[in-house]
């Protein structure tokens, strides 16, 4: 079993084994090297930690909780159990934004979705922002300031997600006056029998046509309009901003993203018969601007893998480092 992990300027920043506690600490001696940053994602690394690497007694971790069914009480969220078995027992919930510095579009005008420091109400976000040189280094602070550039989620499904999109940052503008788009990708950690996504429309879908479904919500039409994928662990699925895509139950990923907490929706009724409000699918883009943030590539299904399916691969110099994806792969997008 491996430990996902991050390591931000100096310091380790990681899950924690430890029910109810974020900490984070310096690990004090270690000679870190400087990251690579991934152009697609702005991050090249969801490393995974060895056993050697968990050794070290100096290092802790910082970790926040958040969910799409907050905590009532304090009690933990029974959708969270792939998480909890990932990490060798920790309650937690079904979602955890790791490092986080991103606020959650649930609940605007709070701090929901910021992480803190272990035994404080201390944010991560104001320890950066005191100096974000120092944690960021000088040329990433120079071009990003306090922004990580990227957020970090495990997420695990244990019912399908409705189907969605997420603008690119022209239509983030536009439609929400936000400063940048969300691209994203899935690194595949754990799966159970059966665990799939749907991802890009398949060929001859039109937006009229996927209109008309929207407003019936027709759900079993919806999905038919783009490829159902089997999963499996150790598998990246790079999806762009624009991408239409659901995931299905059964799984849990690790979720890297740009830094903003924006999604569309092509249904309001969810697998278990819940209903969101039906501006919930859109906002104030409203329908037009739905349609015009969802990307009509239609690919055939070779074509689409090709494009959004990889496989992590080994550093040459630190082969337990894993680079998730590279600029090499995505160069219709970031050449």
């Amino acid at each position: 079993m491996t430990t996902p992990a991050l390591v931000v300027g100096g310091r380790v920043v990681s899950c924690g084994r430890v029910p109810g506690q974020a900490e984070l600490r310096e690990m004090p001696g270690r000679p870190w090297k400087k990251k690579r940053w991934n152009r697609a994602l702005r991050c090249d690394i969801l490393a995974p930690v060895s056993q050697w690497e968990r050794g070290w007694d100096e290092w802790t971790y910082h970790r926040t909780k958040c969910s799409d069914w907050p905590q009532q009480g304090g009690l933990p969220d029974p959708r969270g159990e792939m998480i909890n078995e990932f990490l060798g027992g920790a309650r937690v919930c079904s979602q955890m934004w790791i490092a986080s510095l991103v606020t959650s579009a649930l609940q605007p005008g709070t701090a929901t979705g910021l992480s803190r420091v272990a035994g404080t109400d201390v944010l991560l976000l104001d320890c950066l922002a005191e100096n974000p040189a120092a944690w960021l280094g000088e040329a990433h602070a120079a071009h990003w300031g306090v922004s990580l550039g990227f957020l970090l989620k495990l997420l695990h499904s244990r019912d399908r997600l409705l189907l969605q999109t997420h603008p690119d940052g022209a239509r983030a503008r536009k439609y929400f006056g936000l400063p940048s788009g969300k691209d994203e990708a899935w690194y595949v950690l754990d799966t159970r029998p059966g665990a799939c996504i749907w991802l890009g429309f398949r060929p001859g879908v039109t937006p009229a046509y996927f209109r008309g479904l929207i407003e019936r919500q027709d759900t079993a039409a919806l999905l038919d309009c783009l490829h159902q994928i089997p999963i499996r662990p150790g598998e990246v699925y790079f999806i762009p901003a624009g991408t239409a895509h659901a995931m299905g139950s059964d799984s849990l990923v690790a979720e890297l993203q740009e830094p903003v907490d924006i999604t569309l929706r092509a249904e309001y009724i969810r697998p278990d018969g819940s209903r969101l409000p039906v501006e919930s699918m859109y906002g104030p883009a409203g329908m037009d601007g739905l349609l015009d943030c969802f990307h009509f590539d239609c690919l055939p299904r070779e074509e689409l893998l090709a494009r959004h399916r990889f496989r992590p691969a080994p550093g040459a110099e630190e082969p337990w480092r894993k680079r998730l994806i590279t600029p090499e792969q995505t160069p219709l997008l970031y050449g």
